[in-house]
């Protein structure tokens, strides 16, 4: 089996129950996938309003992986100010990870592990998402 049939059989069975997410990363390791970290994006009130959640928290294997799905996935966008959605004086509301960021082992906001909520959106490597939702 590929890489990418690994990891499509892998996103195809995650489970949607917390206590299962732990033998699923097992499964991950086991096939020989890399390991799944947290990628933090912090909304900055560009314009002097947040939209959504302040901080949208993606699980992914890469940074740019992570760049990826939260575009796709929770509505982010990245160079707002060129594209007109921004204004230039406030800056990009999204701003990209590095591509080579290693991530967090738990969803975390300034380092310290925290719950999806109302401010805080998760995105699992599934697309499967908690929390507050983006506009």
């Amino acid at each position: 089996m590929d890489s990418l049939a690994k990891i499509e059989r892998c996103l195809a069975t995650e489970p949607e129950n917390k206590a299962s997410r732990a033998q699923w990363e097992r499964e991950r390791a086991r096939l020989g996938l890399p390991a799944l970290r947290w990628f933090q994006y912090r909304q900055n009130n560009t314009g002097g309003s947040f939209h959504g959640p302040m901080n949208v928290i993606v699980q992914a294997a890469t940074g740019a992986e992570a760049n990826k799905r939260g575009e796709e996935l929770a509505g982010l966008y990245f160079d707002g100010v060129s594209s007109g959605h921004d204004c230039d004086c406030c800056g990009d509301r999204w701003y990209r990870v590095w591509e080579n960021e290693e991530g967090e082992a738990v969803p975390s906001v300034y380092d310290e592990p925290v719950e999806a909520g109302e401010e805080r959106l998760f995105v699992y490597a599934d697309g499967w998402m908690e929390g507050g939702e983006t506009k």
